[in-house]
């Protein structure tokens, strides 16, 4: 897969480590093209991470009750970070 390979050379887990910032990761536990793995590998290494786990959501969370979780997920931390 081109993405990975493009991971491996960008390796932004560099990057994760060194941000301060709040950052929500948001991933459907059914995604088929990026493993929810990585987003659980990605959370950790981070100093402000928090990881949604969606269940039974695809890559697009394209079902409708998905698409509300995941809007509802992005409003609260956002309220909660951005002051």
């Amino acid at each position: 897969m081109p993405l990975y390979k493009e991971l491996e050379t960008l390796k932004p887990w560099t990057i994760l480590r060194k941000l301060k910032i709040p950052i929500l990761f948001i991933h459907g536990t059914r995604d088929i093209v990026i493993p929810s793995t990585d987003s659980i590998k990605y959370s950790k290494i981070t100093k402000n991470g928090k990881l949604i786990l969606i269940k039974g959501a695809g890559h697009g969370f394209d079902k409708e009750q998905h698409l509300k979780l995941v809007a509802s997920h992005i409003s609260k931390f956002l309220k909660k970070n951005m002051r």
